[in-house]
């Protein structure tokens, strides 16, 4: 259920700045009568924003079920590593639990929307990010405090 609200929230936000690019786009005159928009471009745009949702909100909702069968895997149930979470790696270390690592690379080959794919505790401490680069490059190994988690 909670699934469906982040879909409708990135399809709203989604259409909401495409309208705003929308309404960048309409061709504007001035002329004795004030403001005259082109219609027709308008009514081309609707079904084109239309059919834009249509195809965000099909790809979000199959990401989102890659990340439940995801979840259900026992590669990724598991938290085997815990006790070697090391504040220089931001997490475990690149050469522990290498099968999560090897789920988290297979998902972003597959599907390349994915830039990174993580692992979190459910205190917020980053178990492990993949690629390895990101996971060295975070700010904090902590994510514990944004109101994205804290919803959760």
């Amino acid at each position: 259920m909670y699934d469906n609200y982040i879909v409708k929230f990135i399809v709203i936000s989604l259409i909401s700045v495409m309208t705003v690019g929308l309404c960048q786009g309409f061709a504007i005159k001035d002329n004795v009568t004030g403001i005259d928009f082109k219609i027709s471009k308008y009514e081309n745009k609707s079904v084109e924003l239309e059919m834009l949702a249509n195809y965000f909100a099909d790809k979000i909702k199959n990401l989102v079920l890659v990340l439940e069968k995801t979840a259900n895997l026992t590669q990724v149930k598991d938290v085997e590593f815990i006790d070697q979470i090391n504040k220089t790696f931001k997490g475990i270390p690149q050469s522990v639990d290498i099968e999560k690592r090897k789920v988290a690379k297979e998902i972003m080959s597959q599907y390349p929307e994915f830039s990174a794919v993580g692992y979190l505790l459910p205190n917020g401490d980053m178990y492990m990010l993949e690629p390895f680069s990101r996971q060295m490059n975070l700010t904090t190994s902590n994510l514990g405090f944004r109101d994205y988690f804290k919803i959760v």
